[in-house]
């Protein structure tokens, strides 16, 4: 017997393979069965029978056992510390070392066991094994074109009759528009667009999985450790992990109006209506998180969904500042009702303190930024029409790029800009000045001749962009706009026949005559290719015969 295998040796493992120990077959049988709960999404391909009867017998190769047993065996343990953390480390360092000296990548058990991996990254501080996972499983959908299994092979050429000149034109009006371009207008179109989605998709769900959540903990006591609680209870956790997601789209969506961008005109309505919907959604999270916590035991907890929750927590920071009573009372509270749930998955997710960790943090941030905000209080008045009410004085603290996590190196990078003054546009040297000197340079400012055409624009700006446009013609004319209000809702973004896209404008029909003729090589695409892309013909010739592909090299030869 290994030394290693003493190390681990007791009533829970009784075998050994490549110097890891594996755990009896009542405790993979027990395994199985809790797998659905923690990791619902990832358990979409499981067949109950078949997935006990060839884990706890091992004919699932060794490389997916160990990922099912790095994502998973902390659920069947009475307890978890430093050895156990370690253990499910070298289960997916195994598995991701296994995985590699593979030769059939076409194998489908190879992407779900970097989802395994995956998921068991979500509960420790260290990406690498996440990273490595994901370059394998993406590298194997590209390889084995997964993808377009349910594709009609009429549809999968892509090029629709265009030359390679044509489409490198195109990749480089896309790289220029990119870059250096933004159309508002478009935008707003988008918004319109996505919340539809956003809208149809909530209606989905509630045909489809209904819109309420009844008391199932009772049945984790009367089927526990039996197939029978997987389908009484999936459709609940299903729905909840559904809604989890939804509403993170939510989020993400209204936050992106809260960004401020100083090359678009700012409009105080679109972004009081947007605070509004992402405190909304926000509490709803709040819901979903504390009925989760009420009706699942801790031994069939899992984390990963719940993470999505994440931006809500960070949404809720802002009433820490905002001097109302009632207003603060009633969110703080749900912020700490969120941060409760949080804490009690903290047994079976190491990142869940960081998560913590980081939302302190942002609060510190955004309590540096209130002070610092202080010396605007000449400028208090033009925030009110931004805010869901009239003490909801400064900007709130908002992804930048969507997500919290987008830049590591630079942090402050991440966030939309929390200094009034850079806000509104319109920074004055206050540090040095009482609040009445303020007044007067700016009067002063104001009535110089320089900006005696730009009064009216200053006096009247708030007055000014209270109209938001949401539909244009073919030509881009204004065809109709509309206000938001105060009481707003979300039936305010939907017109009567609501936006729709139409791909076809962006396509062009073409027939090319055929000719004989060998089209020319142009030497300058040639050379001016993607840096990473691999050096090949301009144009196809129909003479040379195609590579077959290889199915049987080292999953590593491909990644290197």
């Amino acid at each position: 017997m290994p030394s290693n295998q003493f190390e681990y040796s007791n009533s829970l493992f009784t075998d050994t393979i490549h110097g890891l120990p594996i755990p009896n077959k009542e405790k993979l049988q027990e395994l199985s069965l809790i797998l659905p709960h923690v990791f619902p999404e990832t358990m979409i391909p499981m067949r109950i029978p078949e997935f006990i009867n060839k884990l706890t017998n091992k004919k699932y190769p060794y490389y997916f056992i160990f990922a099912v047993l790095a994502a998973g065996i902390k659920y069947i343990k009475p307890t978890r510390n430093e050895s156990d953390k370690q253990l499910e480390a070298k289960y997916a360092a195994k598995s991701i070392e296994l995985i590699r000296k593979e030769t059939d990548i076409s194998d489908p058990l190879i992407i779900w066991a970097c989802i395994f991996i995956i998921g068991y990254t979500y509960g420790i501080s260290s990406g690498e094994s996440s990273v490595q996972a994901t370059d394998i499983a993406a590298m194997a959908v590209k390889n084995t074109r997964l993808y377009q299994l349910d594709i009609n092979k009429n549809l999968i050429k892509f090029k629709y009759g265009y030359t390679e000149d044509d489409l490198e034109f195109r990749r480089r009006i896309w790289w220029l528009w990119r870059k250096n371009g933004f159309d508002e207008d478009g935008a707003n179109q988008r918004l319109v667009l996505y919340i539809n989605q956003l809208h149809r998709l909530k209606d989905k769900m509630d045909e489809t999985l209904g819109d309420g959540f009844p008391t199932i903990v009772d049945k984790y006591k009367i089927y526990k450790g039996t197939a029978k609680l997987i389908l009484e209870t999936e459709g609940h956790i299903i729905n909840h992990n559904l809604r989890h997601i939804y509403y993170s789209m939510y989020i993400y969506l209204y936050q992106s109006e809260l960004v401020r961008d100083p090359n678009i005109k700012i409009r105080p309505e679109r972004v009081k209506a947007a605070k509004q919907q992402c405190v909304h959604a926000s509490i709803k999270q709040m819901e979903l998180l504390e009925w989760y916590s009420q009706n699942v035991p801790s031994e069939y907890k899992g984390f990963p969904h719940i993470a999505y929750s994440l931006n809500s927590l960070l949404c809720l920071t802002n009433f820490f500042f905002i001097q109302d009573p009632s207003l603060k009372e009633k969110h703080t509270d749900c912020f700490n009702r969120i941060v409760t749930v949080y804490k009690s998955f903290d047994k079976n997710s190491y990142i869940v303190s960081r998560f913590l960790f980081f939302v302190n943090y942002i609060i510190g941030i955004k309590t540096k930024a209130s002070k610092n905000n202080k010396k605007y209080t000449h400028l208090q008045d033009y925030m009110k029409p931004f805010g869901i009410s009239d003490h909801d004085l400064e900007p709130w603290v908002i992804p930048k790029y969507g997500s919290y996590f987008h830049s590591f190196c630079c942090a402050k990078a991440n966030f939309s800009t929390l200094d009034i003054g850079e806000y509104l546009g319109e920074i004055l040297p206050a540090e040095n000045f009482d609040k009445d000197e303020q007044v007067q340079i700016q009067l002063g400012i104001r009535k110089s001749p320089a900006n005696k055409d730009k009064e009216k624009l200053n006096d009247g700006y708030l007055s000014q962009i209270n109209r938001t446009i949401l539909d244009l013609t073919s030509n881009f004319q204004i065809k109709k706009s509309i206000v938001f209000d105060t009481s707003f809702g979300i039936e305010d973004f939907f017109h009567k026949k609501p936006l729709a896209f139409d791909p076809s404008f962006l396509m062009v029909n073409r027939e090319f005559p055929k000719s004989n003729k060998k089209p020319q090589k142009d030497k300058k695409i040639h050379e001016l290719k993607e840096p990473f892309q691999q050096p090949t013909k301009s144009f196809k010739s129909n003479q040379n015969p195609k590579r077959k592909r290889n199915n049987f090299m080292r999953v590593e030869s491909l990644l290197n």
